[in-house]
């Protein structure tokens, strides 16, 4: 183990490499047809990895290796995505745009309503929509936040864990919704739409196999006798099939076959097209002649030509025929690929930018024809790194530049930037072939080493933290990802079917496209029995990478906590404004650097590695401390769904006052919040945070607090070592069964605690739901004298007149007892606070109540 630190700490690249290669490897494992992915692969190799130790990578190897993949998914959709701005595709940007937005409204709510950290959100859109580059683009944003060292790791952390959790979920989702779901949605039934689509694309006839395929092509030789007289265009239309004259030889002299040219008798022809119609040719024409010499100087050819001219996006391909129109002869359409597949060939099938014809005819004809179509793939183009370089570097710097509006300050962020640069490097190359090659597969290449190895290094480098939050925090995130995926998927279809109108087999291809997985039109195309769906995948294709890549910034603009006492404060109105802003411009928040106020406070989310790992909400004045530490313990609840949505931060107002009176304050979210519960019961520790107290006619309330208790004692161990906080003067706070915890802790006198505040503390109100109806309320009295036995720390307990979970009657028995014992305690009722007192705490409204006896309090252990 020794060893395996040593290369952690001296050659971490080795570990980001095995990540890199072992998440490829498990990535292309299929069964029955189906796998994870590269990306999900790498990113959960790496954090499990990220168990072996601490691993620390430059910020600069992850902005380049992010800024390559971003950039190349920018070059491959720049063509398509800026020649899909157009009136021909406009329903199918529409229905892309449609289901990033849902998408987009759904994390923000579940941020809002639950409480979800930016890196959270973040993660979860990454992982429910399948769109890998949000890890990078709000890790981007992130980090020109200027946020403190540790709160933005455990921000990364959390996005890897959202990720990692949903991405597989949300991929099969898709998988089966696209296919099976969305036709039913639709009520129609796949093959028979796909069928009655082949039929309107072949002119009104059942499609025939040998219209959907390529005729072997075939030059042949004639020696003119028939057609002796006649000029070559009245010679090709008589024979049809878009058969031409390649050559003609006139007394061992070239002659330039014009379509007005005259044959002569004895002229030796080279006619060229589909063999069984060249071949029928002969009485129109004279006598088949062996001529090698005339049909070696006319080689054939095989080309693949890539279709970026923007005048023809979205055309027939009988349009794009006549477009093209001299310039086509001797010129045939072998196949047409689009993201990888075959589309079904027809005069009526639509072209799009990026689609890649495979052509067929003479090298002479292919090259006319290639050139008002696009540009030939050749396989021995090499990269220009130079334009590489400069297009992610102007990115890069364009990133850096922010401007203010309405008192905010915005900016592209890293990753927006080589994002849009990579747009425009691609529409460039498209617009002039002769600069910034970047040929397939050294764009697939650079895609994904740079994915992989940035998506390794987030997994390493946070490979602890992701991992507790992925335990904390599954069952939830599990539930949301399912709303993330599926929703947006339903509207987008509901939209496109019913209200653009949209083919419901394009549909299909479409909705695949838009969310980006290859393997789900694969799919359609299986049950269509047709390769019809593939028409709908390039347009959504495009624009969903671009839109959904944004996604990340947006998300950490919109989830920004709000600050206060110097930082900045956003109302739900300038919140609204960053985020319509953030749609607009890509953008993500600048450095808060300019900042005319200096920081009072700063808030952090920590993960403890406590012998029992927790979340804790921090809070605490800026600056290098130490401080003196509060920890404030939070109730139960036995309601699992409570469980689940229990917030983050319960009490942050109370935080925030005691943070701006000079405290460090941790609360510690409780083991069992957040969709996981941990039992050890040879250690008096209960889950969901040592909630159970066993049946009311014999109940256990005194191990359930010293079990929280002892977390306590973990968490100020843990923040003496670090250094963070003084090592004495600690206060604890706890509410309700918190507060209990309070109490129990008291009993042992730990010496670094200076003093216990408690609010409406007790365990077993409201059995059954129903208000003052406790469980045991005299074993309760009891266990709470027995705890004052030995309790000798100064408390302040606070108890308010309308709580109905430990009303003024059952806390003054309490009281009494536990002083009566010999426990120290100043004893407080408050009159009644809104419709239910037990709350108390947690509004900020009653800090004004609440604060001057606290002060006072503690006034006097001074």
């Amino acid at each position: 183990m020794d060893t395996i630190r040593w290369i952690i700490s001296t050659a971490p690249e080795i570990f980001l490499l095995i990540a890199v290669a072992l998440g490829t490897v498990l990535g292309r494992i299929r069964i029955r047809g189906f796998s994870i992915g590269t990306t999900a692969c790498t990113l959960i190799v790496a954090v499990l990895i990220g168990q072996l130790g601490s691993f620390a990578f430059p910020s600069v190897l992850r902005v380049i290796l992010f800024s390559l993949f971003v950039f190349t998914i920018g070059y491959k959709s720049g063509p398509e995505f800026f020649a899909s701005l157009s009136i021909r595709t406009l329903a199918q940007v529409a229905m892309a745009l449609v289901l990033g937005g849902t998408g987009l409204i759904i994390v923000l709510a579940f941020a809002f309503t639950v409480g979800l950290d930016p890196g959270t959100a973040s993660g979860l859109a990454a992982g429910a929509l399948t769109q890998s580059s949000v890890i990078g683009t709000a890790s981007g944003a992130l980090a020109q936040l200027g946020l403190p060292k540790a709160l933005l790791e455990q921000q990364e952390a959390n996005i890897a864990a959202g990720y990692a959790v949903t991405y597989v979920l949300g991929y099969i989702l898709t998988l089966i919704y696209v296919p099976f779901v969305a036709p039913k949605l639709m009520g129609v039934n796949l093959k028979d739409e796909a069928k009655k689509l082949e039929i309107e694309l072949a002119g009104g006839e059942p499609p025939k196999t040998e219209n959907l395929h390529y005729r072997k092509f075939q030059a042949r030789a004639y020696r003119v006798s028939a057609a002796a007289g006649r000029t070559v265009k009245a010679i090709e239309e008589e024979i049809g099939s878009r058969t031409v004259i390649e050559r003609i030889v006139r007394q061992g002299a070239d002659i330039e076959p014009h379509l007005d040219t005259v044959l002569e008798a004895g002229d030796d022809i080279v006619i060229a097209g589909r063999t069984a119609v060249i071949v029928a040719a002969r009485p129109v024409l004279g006598t088949e002649i062996d001529a090698d010499e005339i049909l070696k100087a006319m080689p054939g050819n095989v080309v693949d030509v890539l279709v970026d001219n923007r005048n023809l996006h979205g055309r027939s391909v009988q349009d794009v025929a006549d477009r093209v129109g001299s310039n086509a002869r001797g010129v045939f359409l072998r196949t047409l690929t689009r993201m990888g597949r075959e589309v079904p060939l027809s005069p009526d099938t639509r072209i799009y930018v990026g689609d890649v014809m495979t052509l067929v005819g003479t090298s002479r004809n292919i090259e006319r024809a290639a050139a008002q179509v696009g540009q030939i793939l050749r396989t021995g183009d090499r990269t220009d790194i130079a334009f590489l370089a400069a297009g992610i570097a102007v990115g890069l710097l364009a990133g850096l530049i922010s401007f203010k509006v309405g008192g905010i300050a915005l900016t592209l962020g890293g990753g927006g930037g080589a994002l849009i640069a990579g747009l425009v490097c691609g529409w460039l190359r498209s617009r002039r072939p002769t600069m910034g090659a970047m040929p397939p597969a050294a764009q697939q290449t650079l895609s994904d080493l740079g994915l992989g190895g940035f998506i390794a290094a987030i997994g390493l480098g946070n490979g602890h933290a992701a991992w507790i939050a992925i335990q904390a925090h599954g069952l939830l995130l599990v539930g949301m990802g399912l709303v993330v995926t599926l929703v947006p998927l339903i509207v987008a279809t509901l939209f496109a079917y019913h209200v653009l109108r949209m083919n419901p087999v394009v549909t299909c291809g479409a909705l695949a496209g838009a969310m980006t997985v290859d393997a789900a039109v694969t799919g359609a195309c299986e049950v269509a029995e047709s390769q019809t769906p593939v028409l709908g995948v390039a347009v959504p294709y495009a624009v969903g990478n671009v839109v959904l890549t944004v996604l990340g910034p947006i998300i950490v603009a919109a989830t920004l906590p709000a600050e206060e006492d110097g930082m900045r404060s956003y109302s739900s109105i300038q919140r609204l404004r960053a985020v319509l802003l953030a749609l607009a411009c890509l953008i993500a928040p600048a450095r808060a650097d300019d900042q005319a106020a200096p920081r009072g406070i700063q808030e952090e989310i920590w993960a403890l590695p406590s012998p029992l790992p927790m979340f804790a909400y921090l809070v605490r004045p800026v600056g290098d401390g130490p401080f003196p530490l509060v920890i404030m313990n939070h109730g139960v609840s036995l309601n699992p769904t409570d469980r689940s949505f229990f917030p983050l931060v319960e009490f942050r107002d109370a935080a925030k006052w005691f943070a701006r009176h000079g405290y460090l304050v941790v609360a510690p979210v409780g083991t069992g919040y957040g969709a996981s519960a941990i039992d050890i019961p040879e250690r008096g520790i209960y889950g969901p945070f040592f909630s159970k107290v066993g049946k009311c006619t014999n109940p256990n309330f005194r191990d359930p607090g010293l079990a929280v208790a002892q977390v306590d004692l973990w968490i100020i161990d843990y923040m003496v070592a670090e250094k963070r906080i003084l090592p004495d003067g600690v206060i604890v706070v706890g509410q309700s069964a918190g507060g209990w915890a309070s109490i129990a802790l008291s009993s042992l006198n730990p010496p670094q605690v200076k003093a216990i505040i408690i609010f409406a503390a007790g365990r077993g109100g409201r059995v059954g739901g129903k208000p003052n109806n406790n469980c045991a309320p005299d074993k309760l009295v009891e266990t709470t004298g027995e705890l004052g036995r030995t309790s000798r720390v100064p408390m302040l307990w606070i108890y308010i007149e309308n709580d109905t979970f430990f009303g003024p009657v059952l806390s003054k028995r309490m009281h009494q007892a536990f002083t009566a014992a010999g426990g120290k305690a100043e004893y407080h009722l408050m009159p009644p606070f809104g419709n239910e007192g037990h709350y108390f705490i947690g509004s900020p409204d009653a800090i004004p109540i609440w604060s001057p006896l606290v002060s006072n309090f503690l006034d006097k252990l001074k």
